[in-house]
This record gives structure tokens, sequence and C-alpha cells, in this order.
């Protein structure tokens, strides 16, 4: 009987310290998990112009310029608060990658008023906006754990889709981009998709570039959110765009000359604003309803 204890008690020993040591290594990959998430999300806080919260920005203050729907003198977003969410898979080195990699989505919830002020002062009105901004990002860790971020880079990116909700029907069925450099048509997936930080959109300095943007409804309103730029002094502009009149909307696009382009910011933004006429013309009952693509866009100053 002694010895069956004995055993028994020997066993129980075995099963504990088995226990213990696969417990441990469990435990032991994910600090160096965690770690390497939490230098991702520090990289996308302090990266705000590859991640900005507000692609509408110009919109937050002021009476921007006047809108095209006759009734209507100014309208304009103010965004109160942004809740952010960042999803991040963090996957090591493979035999497709060389580098630890990292797949990131980026969602943005903006809640705020959008102010119509009519040329019938008793008709302007304000209504309650949410916005969905999602983004998609691309990482690799090129260098080691003592390096600034733990040695994750930013590698490729998507531009930003943002849409209303829960109203949420405008449709943009493509843009056309028409420069001295470039002659093609974007769609919904060249918004969504990564892309290497390489191969974005480029502009000269300078650059006239002509957007038609096809929404496929005569009656919306568009707009362009850009950055303007001369040197040191950069401002946030919107302009309206000319309607077609066959649910296509054109307008001209002067790419920013200034040395804050290339010196200071490797990658800007611009924002295609589609947004309901209802939304702008009609009741304070009818919602607020609009799609937005954010596109990267780099500069080459001469």
């Amino acid at each position: 009987m002694k010895m069956n204890k004995e055993k028994l008690m020997l066993g129980g020993m075995i099963l504990v310290l088995v226990f213990i040591f696969f417990s441990g290594c469990k435990k032991s990959t994910s600090p160096t998990t965690n770690l390497d998430q939490e230098a991702i999300y520090s990289l996308i806080g302090s990266d705000s112009y590859s991640f900005p919260q507000e692609i509408i920005s110009p919109d937050s203050t002021g009476f921007p310029k006047i809108a095209t729907v006759d009734t209507i003198r100014f309208w304009w977003r103010k965004i109160n608060r942004v809740t952010r969410d960042i999803n991040v898979t963090v996957h090591q080195a493979d035999s497709t990658h060389l580098y630890p990699y990292a797949y990131v989505t980026v969602t943005d919830t903006l809640y705020g008023r959008l102010f119509v002020l009519a040329k019938d002062s008793s008709q302007s009105m304000s209504k309650p906006l949410t916005d969905e901004a999602v983004k998609h990002a691309y990482f690799e860790k090129r260098e080691g754990n003592e390096t600034h971020h733990r040695g994750w880079r930013l590698v490729g990116i998507s531009g930003l889709l943002v849409h209303s909700f829960p109203a949420n029907t405008r449709i943009i069925d493509s843009v056309k981009v028409v420069s001295p450099e470039h002659n093609l048509a974007l769609t919904e997936s060249d918004i969504t998709d990564t892309t290497s930080k390489e191969n974005i959109l480029t502009f000269n300095a300078g650059d006239s570039v002509t957007l038609t943007v096809y929404t496929g409804d005569a009656s919306d309103s568009v707009y362009l959110h850009s950055l303007a730029c001369h040197y040191f002094n950069c401002k946030p502009h919107r302009r309206s765009f000319h309607n077609n009149g066959d649910g296509s909307f054109t307008g001209t696009w002067m790419v920013g000359s200034g040395m804050m382009d290339s010196v200071y910011v490797a990658i800007r933004h611009a924002g295609i604003d589609v947004i309901k006429h209802t939304s702008l013309d009609g009741s304070a009952s009818d919602p607020y309803d609009s799609r937005i693509w954010g596109i990267h866009y780099r500069v080459n100053v001469p």
C-alpha cells in the first residue's frame, strides 16, 4: 500500500510539472505578441497623415464654399466625437514573407451634426450624423525589438472608405483621374485594397488634375476635399463638382506646389464626397446620407 501511495504521489507531481511546463510555454508567446501589437498601435497613433481620423476636417469649422443647391447658402459638418477600433493580427515570417508581418484594420466612427444654412433663414437646420471610416494596412517587422516601434514599419495601405449610417444609399461607381501623367479609372476595390506605399498615386507639383465622379444619380451633391499648400502654408479646401446632368460630376484640382508636400509629409489625402440631395435641401427629418472615398497620393516637387 505504501508503495502504491508513493507511486500515486509521484504521478501527481509529474502531472503538475507537465501542466506548469505547458502553461508556461503557452504564456511565453503572449507577451511578445502583445508588445508587437502595442508597437503597431503606437505607430498608427503617431502617423496622423496615413491614418487621419477625419478625412473631411475642412468642414469642421466656419462656413465652407456655397453649395450648388439653389435653396442653400452654406452647409458644413461638425464632428463632436470619434471612437477608434484597431484590429491587429500578427504573423511570423514564413515561406512567402521574409519578415514577421501584420494585417491591420482601423475603423473610426465619427459622431456629429450636419448644419445647413438656407437662403431663407427660417429653413436653416441641423441634423445628427454618424460616419464609419474604414482603412486597411500592412506592416512588416524590418528591425529588432530594441529599435523604434520594435522594428515595425508601414509597408502597404488602403484608401479610406467612409459611409453614413443608418442611412447608407449613396454609390460611387468610379472616379476617372486625368492628369499629365495619368489617365485611369478608380473603382471601390482600388480604395479598399491595400497598396504598397511606393505604388500609391503620384502627381507632380502644380499638376492640373481633372476628376470625373460617376454616381448614377444626377441629383447628388459631389465635393472634393483637399489640402492646398503653398510652401509652408497649407489650408484645407473644399470645392463642388460640376453636375453634368447624367449622373456624372466633373471638377479640376490643382495639386499643391509647396515644399510641405514632399519635405515634411510623404503622403497626402483627398476626399471624394457624395451627399444625397435631400440631406441638404430636404427637411430636418430627411436623414444624413453620404459616401466618401479617401484617396492617398504623393507629390513630386522639382
